[in-house]
């Protein structure tokens, strides 16, 4: 444990911070560990190590074939730092799934037997038997029969088969539903139900059912694969008997008589492979049919279908966090750290403390796109409308939302959008105010360059959005981390992998993207100032010095700096570390940025870095501490801690000056310090209104000290300048712009913005209207701009 004080000059001691060290995995690339009394550099809460995290990956609660515990042992096997969980939260939930099948005909409608009803084109589509592979049997057949009396409905589904092999061959069909919506995750304890009628059966044929569970690590019992469970009507099968990956379980149903038959599939996959978590599974395939040889022949009815399930999504979270521990047990390498998809609509990946489970109906209700009979036709604006919701509950409840595959996933559900339209979607919504968007794809909708061009868009058009590059992996062959195009990881810079320290430097923008086979080093960008990688700066200068620092590369490789999505330096390394200087400029009036690529001599990708961002105006909805900064006529922030900025308002008149930073303190009191060395002088005064605190200015060296803020409103730099009163909007005039902001803010306690609050009493009201009435149509005559 140490402790890191920061001063400057005669200023006392301004900030304290306590890291405390916790162990770290021992992968390559981490060859320097931090000590116990390691120095620290000023303001920082630790010794940054790049920890490769994989940010979007699913397991057993999804509908893909891996499972917690492979796709755990493959990034053991890849050396990856730390998986964060992010299942689908409907498919936790068994959100209008699938339910049951009545074998009346070959499809029905996805909601027929169903407690559910259609409420929009998402949820339109099928349940269907089909053909599972070219039968092996000599001769099979399905019809659909009303003789025998079906167990249930119109019909039962008739199959078939005969086989003169000496060996067993079979004759399958498939059960499936549209999205997928059969499969089930083990751990909510399934159960299916269904009829059975065998017309004639023995030993040399008879009824067998399958289903496929996820996949699993190598084992001593088995290698790496999926297991399955089988049940059969053979009546050579007297017990339960495992042969290799197969649990094959036998179920009594006598020739002439319908017979239910309840399959504990849970139960079973417990017993049946006792060497691994059973409840680590999911339904990931279903099939059934006849299995004949030697002349055998059977025929079989099968009918009503159902399954069931006991546990919720909170239930199911629960499960997957104690899965965690038990894994983080079983490889101590392998950092585990719980969020979820939300992406029943949009796709959201939320990463947080606390995770907000959206719910579908109500969301839907409140949406507005519901008819009468609960039906949404404009899908479209309902997934607009969801993805909105679920950032503002998500930043509610204080966690980070990244925006998944930006150009769909390739199939019906998620088409390729186009482009253009896609860009100005997201720059008109402002990625509808996610914190960080999907962009290291090689190939998901579009290719690596398409998501690179829609980031530097959004940059350029004043959205600071961060970028990670992921797999999106629900499981696949054994070397699938390794062999996929899309196997990016995020490197996150952070003292150690805990949930929070990951967390507080994503927040940070401490984070960087690549191909996690062909890099393990890292990457930053840093200013004389102190501004480094994820920096959102607001600023009046015209032009900026920028080294950007990889370390980790083989001689070759070729490190490209892009600025403001230019292309603007390029060097090859004759080294494993190169550092490029260089000077931006920040064009009046436009946004800026600087951020870095790396690819190999041949031209693979191999890693991205998140960028550095200067900005000419606040964002609409302002900026944390964790990223922001400011440097405009000579006044430089030095430390921003435990705030919101929400507004920065510049006013000049002849030689008189006016800074105003519009804040709100969050939680254990704020802190700002500002250097004004650039300008030569300190402010003739510094005001508070709004807010409480603690101001020290330290003359030799130029600062100002303003700690223990408590409360919302304005901090004000001045030198002769008197407050522009009535101007909300700070461009020196009060007229129906500062009306119209008062009314846009009205009766918000301390909105984003905040600049409706004229009168800084922390709520934007009757007195704010007033203040903006009595002084309208006032040129307070100073000039604006920056």
């Amino acid at each position: 444990m140490q402790y890191v004080r920061c001063c400057s000059h005669s200023i006392a001691c301004l900030i304290a911070t306590l890291v405390l060290q916790a162990p770290v995995a021992a992968h390559p690339g981490h060859a320097h560990m931090p000590t116990e009394n390691e120095n620290v550099e000023c303001g920082a809460r630790g010794v940054e190590i790049p920890f490769s995290v994989q940010m979007h990956v699913h397991g057993a609660l999804s509908e893909g074939s891996g499972s917690m515990d492979s796709q755990t042992h493959a990034a053991s096997e890849t050396g990856t730092d730390v998986i964060w969980w992010t299942d689908h939260d409907w498919r936790i939930a068994a959100y209008k799934y699938a339910t049951s099948f009545g074998f009346d005909d070959w499809t029905e409608t996805l909601n027929a037997n169903e407690t559910w009803s259609i409420s929009d084109s998402r949820e339109t589509g099928v349940k269907a038997v089909e053909s599972a592979a070219a039968p092996t049997a000599d001769a099979s057949s399905a019809v659909f029969v009303t003789t025998p009396p079906p167990f249930a409905g119109a019909a039962s589904m008739r199959i078939e088969a005969m086989s003169g092999s000496q060996t067993f061959t079979e004759a399958t069909w498939r059960l499936d539903a549209a999205r997928r919506r059969f499969t089930r995750a083990l751990a909510s304890n399934v159960t299916c139900e269904l009829a059975l009628h065998p017309l004639s059966q023995s030993s040399d044929a008879h009824f067998v059912m399958r289903f496929t569970l996820s996949q699993h690590a190598p084992n001593a019992q088995l290698p790496f694969g999926q297991y399955v469970l089988e049940y059969t009507t053979d009546p050579a099968l007297s017990s339960p008997v495992r042969e290799g990956p197969v649990y094959r379980v036998p179920v009594a149903a006598p020739v002439g008589a319908w017979t239910p038959l309840v399959l504990d599939l849970t139960a079973d996959a417990s017993a049946g492979f006792p060497f691994i978590d059973g409840t680590d599974n999911n339904v990931f395939d279903i099939t059934f049919g006849i299995r004949a040889r030697q002349g055998g022949t059977a025929s079989v009815c099968i009918d009503d279908l159902h399954f069931s399930h006991d546990l919720n999504s909170d239930e199911l979270m629960v499960w997957q966090r104690d899965r965690m521990d038990a894994l983080a047990q079983a490889h101590p390498e392998v950092m585990q750290h719980q969020g979820v998809e939300i992406s029943y609509y949009e796709h959201l990946n939320i990463y947080g403390d606390v995770i907000p489970e959206i719910d579908y109906p109500t969301l839907i209700a409140a949406s507005g796109y519901a008819d009468a009979t609960g039906y949404v036709e404009n899908t479209k604006a309902l997934i607009n409308y969801s993805a909105r919701y679920t950032v503002q509950r998500a930043h509610e409840a204080g966690a980070l939302v990244s925006y998944n595959h930006a150009f769909g996933t390739s199939n019906e559900l998620l088409p390729i959008p186009d482009p253009i339209e896609q860009r100005n979607l997201l720059v008109a919504t402002r990625a509808w105010g996610a914190d960080i968007i999907e962009v290291g794809y090689r190939q998901r909708g579009l290719d690596l360059d398409a998501f690179l061009w829609l980031w530097d868009e959004l940059l350029g058009a004043g959205v600071p959005i961060l970028g990670n590059g992921v797999s999106d992996t629900h499981g696949g062959t054994p070397d699938n981390w390794r062999m996929s195009a899309n196997n990016f990881v995020t490197w996150i810079l952070a003292p150690d992998a805990t949930h929070a320290s990951l967390l507080e430097a994503l927040r940070r923008g401490r984070a960087f993207f690549g191909d996690l086979t062909l890099f393990d080093g890292s990457a930053d960008h840093a200013t004389p100032e102190g501004w480094h990688m994820g920096t959102i700066i607001i600023t009046d200068r015209t032009s900026v010095d920028v080294t950007t620092t990889v370390a980790g590369l083989e001689v070759g490789d070729q490190v490209r700096v892009i600025e403001s999505g230019v292309p603007s330096t390029t060097l090859v390394a004759s080294n494993t570390s190169v550092s490029v200087p260089i000077t931006i400029s920040l064009p009046s009036g436009e946004t800026s940025f600087v951020r870095a690529e790396v690819y190999a001599a041949d031209g693979t990708a191999k890693v991205f870095t998140n960028p550095l961002v200067f900005l000419r105006s606040m964002p609409p909805d302002g900026l944390t501490h964790h990223r922001a900064a400011f440097d405009l006529r000579g006044y430089r922030s030095m430390h921003l801690d435990q705030l919101y900025l929400m507004d920065l308002c510049v006013m000049e008149s002849g030689g008189a000056n006016r800074m105003e930073m519009h804040v709100q303190a969050l939680e254990g009191g704020a802190t700002v310090v500002i250097d004004a060395s650039d300008r030569g002088g300190l402010p003739a005064s510094v005001m508070l209104a709004g807010l409480t605190g603690t101001i020290e200015v330290d003359s030799e060296a130029m600062t100002i000290a303003i700690t223990d803020l408590v409360g919302a409103g304005t901090i004000a730099l001045v030198d002769g300048l008197v407050a522009c009163e009535g101007d909300a909007n700070c461009d020196g005039l009060v007229n129906f712009h500062d009306l119209e902001l008062v009314l846009s803010q009205w009766g918000e306690a301390s909105p984003f913005g905040f600049q409706g609050d004229v009168t800084d009493d922390g709520a934007v009201d009757f007195d704010d209207l007033n203040a903006v009435l009595e002084f309208w149509g006032a040129d307070c005559g100073f000039g604006v701009g920056f």
